[in-house]
């Protein structure tokens, strides 16, 4: 009996000294390695969950910046834009200034790429004025852009472009901009038909719509002074006439507005690339 209980209070002196000497998985420490393996093997969600728990659990002060960085190189990845602002507003003061200019980077360039000005202009406020004079430029072009206000976005980006090689490429776009009035189109389109189409850069729509219009227009004077105007053709083909005239005025003005946008959308997308550059 006493052998037993002596080999039994060693094996419980034992198992409590190793018990002591392991890890605890809920440690701060752990859960970082953990969350890190996470990262390597690709698990974004995971390892988001994990950083955040690491972050925020154990201590409301925890500003690891490696860690903070990581989860926002994870909500950049997912284009996770609610995520990369709560990151960037619960950090950007508590940071050294190069963390935290990537984060307010990250998330500005996300609000840009969805287009939402007013979220942009509320969301910029909040710039420290001691980010880089390259970043200080960029905001305004951005704003200027998503304004769709070519003069001002020219003139900003040149400026840019004289200091920062990575605005070279956007104000290239930007000077190569030639607008065209929706005004003009449909003025054009009034005495010629569909030339407001060509004058916005669709030979083949100018083409289509002045032979529908000029054939239904021909066929209206031929069987009306064929019929001295008592039978019901020339009124049909006057009828389809001047609705694909109708329509082709319309269609006149979108295509100049179309062809803005579709302007915009190239100036747009390569400033997205310099917040991509950025971060």
């Amino acid at each position: 009996m006493k052998k037993f209980l002596s080999l039994f209070f060693i094996f419980l002196i034992t198992n409590v000294f190793l018990f002591a000497q392991t890890p605890d998985p809920y440690e701060p420490e752990m859960i970082k390695a953990f969350a890190d393996d996470l990262y390597q093997s690709g698990f974004t969600d995971q390892a988001e969950s994990e950083y955040k728990r690491y972050l925020f659990t154990f201590d409301n002060t925890n500003t690891d910046t490696e860690a903070i960085f990581k989860l926002a190189t994870i909500y950049h990845q997912t284009k996770n834009m609610d995520g990369a602002i709560w990151l960037s507003e619960k950090f950007s003061s508590v940071v050294p200034v190069e963390l935290s200019e990537k984060l307010f980077i990250n998330s500005a360039g996300m609000i840009f790429y969805s287009r939402n000005l007013a979220l942009f202009n509320s969301f910029t406020k909040t710039i420290r004025p001691d980010f880089s004079k390259e970043l200080k430029l960029l905001i305004p072009i951005s704003v200027s852009v998503l304004n769709k206000d070519l003069p001002i976005a020219k003139e900003l980006l040149k400026t840019a472009a004289m200091e920062f090689q990575v605005f070279v490429p956007s104000e290239k776009i930007a000077s190569s901009i030639k607008t065209k009035s929706p005004g003009l189109a449909l003025a054009l389109s009034i005495f010629v038909p569909g030339s407001g189409k060509w004058y916005s850069g669709s030979f083949g729509g100018f083409a289509s719509d002045f032979l529908v219009i000029g054939g239904l227009t021909a066929g209206t004077v031929y069987t009306g002074i064929k019929s001295d105007w008592k039978d019901w053709r020339p009124y049909v083909f006057g009828t389809c006439a001047l609705v694909f005239y109708i329509s082709d005025l319309y269609g006149s003005y979108k295509s100049a507005e179309r062809y803005n946008e579709f302007q915009y959308r190239v100036l747009a997308e390569s400033i997205d690339k310099i917040y991509e550059e950025e971060f």
